[in-house]
């Protein structure tokens, strides 16, 4: 029985995507393998998790892909803005097998095996102060950063006020004025039931990247080729499956917001090319700061097709 833990509620995006792997490893391996889920938090948030999986209390979790910078600064690399241009590319770059393996290498090092990826969409805006159009918007807005410096980098360069904290901190930190903002997807907001505290939506694509769904290493390699193979089996099937399904998760996402009374704006392409033009020194900063972030980047480009 592998103890499973993730910080979103049941229902949520990611408890459908970790329970729907659950299931095809559960069937690939007959029964041998099988996940009991301890969600919304309850066992931490995503970096004790990890902490946790490193420690030998926890079998596997779900994480931000950035969370792996607490263990290996490259992995900053991931929040990048203006990576990838759609959907697809992203998945061109996630699903393919080179760059897992690629990926892989580091996440043994840290203690970790990668077992797939969940595709949570692009990060968008929800402020219960406005809708944003431009970088001169983000002015005196103190918004919620994931846990990473060159996640907040970004933001600063972008014009925020940084607030790092834990997702399960958001909503209170939103209810109570800590922060003016949070990022992230439309359907990972609706779960968490922000538009409660924030009704001014941004859709806002200028970040894309997945969450990771990782292993204890020795878990890993307590298990036999033949039941790593059917493993491996599952997670390809469970990776093409939920990355076909978030569109509509989405839209579905945005519906409820609509239903809710939640404004919704866009960014038009002269305010994306503002926010474009003022984050771009953040990759100078990590490439000075970190070599081996330049190095996973050119990995990327390499499985993107560039």
């Amino acid at each position: 029985m592998l103890k499973v833990a993730h910080t979103h509620a049941v229902g949520s995006l990611i408890d459908t995507a970790l329970n729907d792997l659950a299931a095809r490893i559960s069937e690939n391996t007959g029964g041998k393998v099988v996940c009991e889920f301890y969600p919304a938090g309850q066992l931490g948030d995503k970096i004790a998790n990890m902490e946790s999986i490193r420690a030998g209390t926890l079998e596997a979790c779900e994480a931000a892909i950035t969370d792996m910078s607490s263990f290996n600064d490259a992995w900053s690399v991931f929040c990048m803005p203006f990576l990838f241009e759609n959907s697809d590319q992203c998945y061109q770059v996630y699903s393919d097998q080179d760059f897992k393996n690629y990926l892989e290498q580091d996440a043994n090092e840290a203690g970790y095996h990668l077992l797939s990826f969940i595709n949570v969409g692009a990060r968008s805006l929800l402020s219960p102060k406005k809708v944003f159009a431009s970088p001169k918007d983000c002015k005196g807005i103190k918004i919620r950063s994931l846990q990473d410096k060159y996640v907040a980098r970004t933001m600063e360069l972008m014009g925020f006020s940084v607030v790092p904290l834990g997702w399960t901190e958001v909503y209170t930190a939103l209810q109570q004025g800590t922060v003016d903002a949070a990022d992230n997807s439309a359907p990972l907001l609706r779960d968490a039931m922000l538009y409660e505290v924030a009704d001014k939506f941004t859709v806002f694509e200028a970040v894309r990247m997945p969450d990771i769904i990782v292993l204890s290493k020795n878990t890993w390699d307590s298990f036999s080729p033949e039941i790593q193979e059917q493993i491996d089996k599952a997670c390809d099937e469970y990776l093409k499956a939920q990355w076909a399904s978030y569109e509509k998760l989405e839209a579905d996402a945005l519906k409820e917001f609509e239903d809710k009374g939640v404004t919704i704006g866009r960014i038009d392409e002269a305010g994306m090319e503002e926010f474009k033009n003022a984050t771009q020194p953040v990759y100078d900063q990590l490439f000075q700061d970190v070599p081996a972030a330049k190095e996973i980047y050119d990995e990327l480009l390499k499985a993107k097709g560039n």
